[in-house]
């Protein structure tokens, strides 16, 4: 179930934002679609056209909290939708120009996936018209294999491509997205299983989006057979339980890594680019990271959609593997339900469900949340700005690419940020000391990342109203300090460099970022193995005589020891105690570490993190516990039934004996009756003794049936004379 539906939405002057086509109908509420049409264009002139541009096309991503769903809808508290968004200048037209979008929906935080989707279909669904939605989703639920979380897929999009990418570990997904992630892993699609000929006959000529057979809804509703909307909370624990190690019971992500084969785990946004967009804020990485696995809150402001949700989703990238797990928005607008309250001055907390993490692109809400404590601006100078097509990236910044802010202005650069003051503070990153944003070192500088001459720093957020600026704001105070040897080791690329230069040096870049957060998060989360490692059952001993009480112990397996905050804070505070190196490094020593672990095992993130990895450590116990015991009590099983079959046949012989006895009484009617009855007992050992025969080993039961008074037993040999005898009583 990567996909939930499609949508295309008109903006229309008089109307607004219209949802003209929807895919499956029925499929979203009609609140749900007022948000997804608000969040389907910018939310302010950030996108408008530029004199020099015909057609401008543009993607990014939203999340939204589902509202009033539809009767029969599955349970998911979040739907995360891709745009693919088209302006076309057409001076017939009142505004002057036209804007369409098409949106994939899901349930499931699948960037890497998602993204290239959109960027696919949305040009094809525009093309081609509204039938490609319905097409597209028949392929996806139709066509496309179960998703194997932490592996390599290769899927198809009829005929305009296919997607390879490596899908995120389950573990490394928010809690709220586990049920639908795992009900992905259990879908049957009925067509992968159709005949090669078949699929075939599906794609007609006439195009990659020729209708398939028997129609388009048919397709479609084919598509739905079979797919469970939701997974069960035991369905959830044993998928998570598979991503731990076979023979311990650790988390694979948290396995310590041999030096220099640190591999990055797959992640929901491992993908992305995490380097371009906070290359202004290189110093305040840390801060950043600290930030967001406390649950602090943080605005992400940049001129456009795409540069503000590409900025979020790179603040992500830095946690894994460990996941976010309270509410982010990588495009929020002033449309959003929770938009009231935040304005209203309630403060963002896990409690209360409003977003910690925002990006928006409308500076109104630096008038109506002033007083929110962290801020990062991005996208506003070509050092953030992605790679296009386009050879000269300083050309397209200023006129316009990445829009203004709202205002009449609309460029990327201001007149006082010429080409050349930018491509002379190119040479590195611009870096930010403390709250501040600082000059990096010239190219021919080996220069230090924290030493630079400082900027004149913009007192507060307000400043972008006036003027763009890639800035940090934090009231936050960092306990961590930035790595100086990661900052002088990043590649940085020049003005001049072309899109393809760019991004290959971007991808080394992100590469050494995501390696070092990564270590230095693992690092964080190895205290706290103890209360996430399952106890291993216990080996059986050799030559142990089996024991009934002790296999029925050993059915039991302890429970996880509960993290008690304080006493692990004892604990690392001794002098016994060994802290990573990097952590100690990072952090300037053991206070500085310990006073961020004291306000990080208080962190909702962390409990979250800690609730989802104790399911996964118990059900893998469960399961190997209950394999143990169940191999235990194998060798008991054949003993009881062993002793069981004897018991039988010793009770059978005895009634055979007194049968025979009642048989030669006289014939009295009361010495009838008692005969009658010791026949009806025998005739019930018996049948017990061939069950009790059965289940015995085979080379037993061979040696049962060549001992002539076990075999008459067992074979009924005088079964007819008990059967006369119990008559002629």
């Amino acid at each position: 179930m990567a996909l939930c539906g499609l949508c295309e939405v008109l903006f229309d002057v008089d109307n607004g934002n219209q949802v003209e086509h929807c895919w499956p109908p029925g499929a979203f509420s009609e609140e749900e679609l007022g948000d997804i049409a608000f969040t389907a264009f910018p939310d302010s002139m950030s996108m408008e056209l530029s004199s020099r541009s015909a057609v401008r096309d543009s993607c990014y991503a939203f999340r939204l909290r589902r509202r009033c769903p539809p009767p029969g809808a599955p349970p998911h508290p979040f739907l995360y939708g891709h745009v693919f968004c088209r302006q076309r200048h057409d001076e017939r037209l009142r505004r002057g120009c036209e804007q369409r979008s098409v949106v994939l929906l899901s349930f499931l935080p699948l960037l890497g996936l998602l993204e290239p989707l959109a960027r696919l279909v949305g040009p094809a669904a525009l093309s081609y018209g509204p039938d490609t939605l319905q097409e597209v989703y028949r392929e996806v639920h139709q066509h496309w294999p179960c998703l194997e979380w932490g592996c390599r897929t290769d899927l198809p999009v009829l005929g305009l491509g296919s997607l390879q990418l490596h899908l995120p570990m389950l573990t490394s997904l928010p809690t709220s997205a586990l049920p639908a992630a795992v009900a992905a892993t259990l879908v049957d699609h009925p067509g992968a299983h159709l005949p090669e000929e078949q699929q075939q006959q599906q794609q007609q000529p006439g195009g990659p989006l020729a209708p398939a057979a028997g129609g388009l809804h048919a397709g479609a509703a084919a598509g739905d057979a079979g797919h469970p909307a939701t997974a069960s909370p035991a369905e959830v624990a044993a998928a998570l339980a598979d991503e731990l190690d076979e023979a311990t019971g650790i988390p694979l992500c948290l396995l310590p890594d041999a030096y220099g084969q640190q591999e990055l785990e797959p992640s929901p946004f491992g993908d992305c680019d995490c380097f371009t967009p906070l290359r202004g804020v290189l110093p305040q990485l840390w801060a950043l990271w600290e930030l967001l696995l406390l649950g602090q809150p943080l605005m992400v402001v940049a001129p456009s959609p795409g540069a503000c949700s590409a900025a979020v989703a790179a603040l992500l990238s830095l946690l894994a593997p460990f996941p976010y797990s309270l509410d982010w928005r990588p495009y929020f607008t002033i449309h959003d339900a929770t938009f009231p309250r935040l304005a209203a001055g309630e403060t963002p907390t896990a409690a209360n469900g409003l977003p910690m993490l925002l990006g928006l692109t409308n500076l109104y809400f630096l008038k109506a949340l002033p007083e929110w404590p962290n801020v990062l601006s991005t996208g506003y100078t070509a050092a953030t700005l992605a790679p296009s097509a386009s050879n000269d990236r300083l050309d397209e910044a200023a006129n316009g690419s990445t829009g203004g802010n709202g205002s009449s202005s609309g460029g990327g650069l201001q007149p006082s940020e010429s080409a050349a003051s930018i491509a002379s503070s190119m040479g590195s990153s611009m870096a930010g000391g403390g709250g501040g944003a600082g000059r990096g070192p010239p190219p021919s500088s080996s220069g230090s990342w924290l030493g630079g001459t400082l900027r004149r720093t913009p007192a507060s957020p307000a400043a972008l109203l006036s003027g763009p600026v890639d800035h940090c704001w934090l009231q936050y105070k960092p306990h961590s300090r930035p790595d100086k040897t990661v900052l002088d080791r990043l590649v940085q690329p020049q003005p001049s460099d072309p899109a393809d230069k760019w991004r290959r040096l971007a991808a080394v870049n992100n590469g050494m970022l995501r390696r070092h957060f990564q270590e230095l998060t693992k690092a964080l989360l190895f205290p706290l193995l103890p209360y996430l490692s399952p106890t291993l059952p216990p080996e059986p001993q050799a030559g142990q005589r089996a024991d009934p009480k002790a296999a029925e112990a050993a059915a039991e397996p302890p429970p996880l020891p509960q993290l008690d905050p304080a006493a692990l804070l004892e604990q690392l505070a001794g002098r016994d105690a060994v802290l990573p190196e990097v952590l100690l490094e990072r952090f300037g020593g053991k206070k500085g570490l310990l006073a961020f672990y004291e306000r990080f095992l208080r962190s909702p993130n962390l409990a979250a993190f800690m609730h989802t990895r104790r399911i996964a450590a118990e059900e893998w116990q469960r399961q190997r516990w209950d394999a143990a015991s169940a191999a235990a009590a194998a060798p008991m099983r054949e003993l009881l039934s062993v002793e069981a079959f004897f018991r039988i046949e010793q009770q059978l012989a005895a009634a055979r004996v007194q049968l025979a006895t009642a048989g030669g009484g006289g014939g009295a009617s009361a010495g009838g009756g008692e005969a009658a009855a010791v026949a009806a007992l025998a005739s019930q050992l018996q049948e017990q003794l061939q069950l009790a025969f059965a289940g015995l080993p085979e080379d037993l039961q061979q040696a049962i049936l060549q001992t002539p008074s076990h075999s008459d037993l067992l074979g009924g040999g005088d079964s007819r004379q008990e059967q006369q005898a119990g008559e002629g009583g």
